[in-house]
Formats: C-alpha cells, sequence, structure tokens
C-alpha cells in the first residue's frame, strides 16, 4: 500500500507540475504577443493547445485524488483502482 501511495503523491505532483508548466508557458506567450491577440493564429492555437491539455491534467488530477480517498478509506481495493486507472 505503501508504494501506491508513493506513486499517487509521484503522478499527482507531476501533473501540477505540467499544469504550472502549461499556464507558464501561456502568460509567456501573451507577455510577447504584439498587435491584436485576435490575429495572432500561433497564440490562438497555443491557447487551444493549452486549454485541451489543461482540462486532461485537471481530470487525472481529480481521479488520482479519488483514488487518494478511496484507498484511505479502503486499503485493500488499491491494487485494483491501480489497474482500472490505467485504462481511463
Amino acid at each position: 500500500m505503501e508504494e501506491q501511495r508513493e506513486r499517487l503523491i509521484q503522478e499527482t505532483s507531476m501533473n501540477k507540475k505540467l499544469l504550472k508548466d502549461l499556464e507558464d508557458a501561456l502568460l509567456r506567450e501573451l507577455a510577447q504577443s504584439q498587435g491584436n491577440m485576435l490575429d495572432n493564429l500561433e497564440l490562438i492555437q497555443t491557447l487551444e493547445e493549452t486549454k485541451t491539455k489543461a482540462t486532461e491534467v485537471c481530470r487525472i488530477i481529480s481521479l488520482l485524488s479519488c483514488i487518494r480517498s478511496i484507498i484511505l478509506q479502503n486499503p485493500q481495493v488499491s491494487g485494483t483502482l491501480w489497474r482500472e486507472k490505467k485504462h481511463i
């Protein structure tokens, strides 16, 4: 169970870092943008990609949080949850 808890913490940390990196990249691009932002196709594409990736990362973080809660309440099901999470 301790190994699964550690894996959960690592995955959560990696995903939170990814989310922070996405935010930083977007802010950097916004700061460097010149002219009308609506005409900047590269910026619009970055916004769309960031939104898609951020939505997925938030979904994963939420899923990991649910798994953590279930593991804390019911340690014997943790192995099953890890196997199922990989298919989601």
